[in-house]
């Protein structure tokens, strides 16, 4: 049995409990399609194109939040001619056509998106019924066809579901029901401005603690999220810029009070002299079914050595209270990952001889 260590230290419980799977993220690939969840609950349901006609990644995307609806969008490179005619097509059939101008286009990622959620709904009905999704190109001097499998977008569409908790509720993407909205737990944050006005201060200008740099308001590359209770919030966000493989995150606790303003939060950790805390933790990834927050700090990008902790939160409402679970750190970067990070060896709680 593991051991188990118990220690008051600034508010925090450390306690030493039975390892469980780290950096869980919601993932599955069914038939044809992949869908993956963000720790945000962002969720993607991707498809790779049959043929190579210019255009690469299908993808439906949905955050958790209660009002955000789908949007259905694809890769092109190079970028389309600004005269381009989209026609979209499920097992043949017209569904409706698009000038270039009334998608949104991501210039930094080279992908067009379908929003309007009327347009949405309809496409997304007749995929749910098709075979094969046909998205022909017409430049004015020719047309070009790319087509995809539909073959596991149900099936893909109810995890999302279920990932996002919205099963049997109205806005549903399959599984629909008369279920009012509920507001989600998790939410995704990816811009300032999704951010309260207390919290700016960390991010707003090149010379702030979490600054990546100053003419964005996307906060950095990583994938941050607020963890909702009644009695406030929890933000845990990128935080500076982490170089090539590690990304760091700090977490802040908002009170639902009137007036609060947002805290830095501390996270319990063991050092080589005893008990400790920390502000900053590298990688880190949420498991809202077990309440559990992950992070590696990797020693190089293969991910084949490096640190692990694992730190729960024990109390639904409460949270800005964690607990530290576990330890683990491999420090050969010797190219073989021992199986992966739930493999490598406990620094603590230490295991029994």
């Amino acid at each position: 049995m593991a051991r188990v260590i118990s220690i008051i230290l600034s508010g925090f419980l450390l306690t030493g409990l039975i390892a469980s799977t780290a950096f869980a993220a919601p993932f599955r690939e069914i038939k044809d399609i992949y869908v993956w969840c963000s720790s945000g609950l962002t969720c993607s349901l991707t498809m790779e194109p049959k043929q190579t006609n210019g255009l690469s990644t299908l993808q439906i995307e949905r955050r958790s939040g209660t009002y955000d609806g789908p949007t259905i969008s694809f890769g092109s490179y190079p970028k389309l001619a600004e005269n381009s005619i989209l026609s979209f097509e499920v097992d043949g059939s017209d569904i409706f056509t698009k000038s270039i101008d009334q998608l949104n286009f991501n210039e930094s990622r080279g992908e067009y998106t379908l929003s309007e959620q009327d347009d949405v709904a309809i496409l997304l009905g007749a995929m749910k019924n098709g075979s094969v999704i046909g998205i022909r190109v017409n430049n004015g001097s020719g047309n070009t066809t790319t087509d995809y499998s539909l073959s596991g977008v149900v099936a893909g569409l109810i995890f999302i579901d279920e990932a996002q908790n919205r099963l049997d509720q109205s806005n549903a993407l399959h599984v629909k029901g008369d279920l009012e909205p509920r507001m989600p737990r998790v939410i995704s944050v990816a811009a300032l401005e999704e951010l309260p006005l207390s919290l700016h201060r960390w991010f707003d200008g090149e010379n702030s603690p979490c600054s990546f740099y100053s003419n964005s308001n996307r906060l950095t590359y990583g994938d941050g999220f607020v963890i909702n209770s009644p009695y406030g919030a929890l933000y845990v966000l990128p935080c500076g810029d982490g170089g090539a493989y590690n990304q760091p995150y700090a977490l802040f606790y908002l009170s639902s009070s009137e007036g609060a303003f947002a805290e830095r939060v501390s996270l319990p950790l063991v050092g080589d002299t005893g008990p400790t805390v920390q502000t900053d933790a590298w990688n880190v990834s949420w498991d809202t079914k077990t309440r559990e927050l992950s992070a590696f700090f990797k020693g190089r990008g293969l991910g084949d050595c490096g640190v692990s902790n694992i730190w729960a939160m024990p109390d639904r409402e409460k949270v800005d209270f964690f607990v530290l679970k576990e330890i683990r750190s491999k420090p050969d970067c010797d190219g073989d990952a021992a199986g992966g990070i739930d493999n490598w060896p406990l620094v603590w709680p230490a295991a029994k001889n």
